[in-house]
């Protein structure tokens, strides 16, 4: 896959085993369709996405708290088990890629182009709120993840 987006991910990928102790893991293209097409109809994912399971999906080493193994689990739940239930339709396609607690979570729209605004969920009892996370792309999200990872923070 060529990396146009998430450069700074891949060239930086090999440089957290001396805080995680373990090497950053990408997913085969046989994995990331898979995902697709359970999340996203068969669709492809946003590039940039694509691009962050190829690098890091099974383990990044980033501080994100989800690997590729969980984020359909967690989709489907978050979809179903905290918004449905509440009375909340979500008609777009989604992915969480980050949560915390079971009760916020940090998702991308699929439909939003190659490189998508990341937005944040949080559910408790009877009150949700959305909202645009503080970084206007993917991408951008990535690149402070990884920022933090070099230094140690956020793991």
């Amino acid at each position: 896959m060529i990396i146009e987006y998430l450069q700074n991910f891949e060239n930086n990928k090999n440089n957290f085993a001396a805080v995680r102790k373990f090497p950053t893991q990408g997913c085969t293209i046989e994995e990331i369709e898979a995902l697709e097409e359970s999340l996203n109809n068969g669709n492809p994912f946003p590039k940039a996405f694509r691009e962050y399971l190829f690098i890091g999906g099974e383990m990044s080493c980033l501080p994100l708290d989800m690997k590729y193994s969980w984020m359909e689990r967690e989709t489907k739940a978050a979809k179903k088990g905290l918004l449905e239930n509440r009375g909340i339709q979500l008609d777009r396609p989604i992915v969480v890629y980050n949560q915390l607690d079971y009760e916020q979570y940090t998702f991308i729209y699929l439909d939003e182009g190659d490189n998508p605004q990341p937005w944040h969920c949080y559910v408790v009892d009877d009150e949700q709120t959305f909202w645009k996370g503080p970084f206007p792309t993917f991408k951008d999200n990535i690149d402070k993840m990884v920022e933090l990872a070099l230094k140690g923070l956020g793991l």
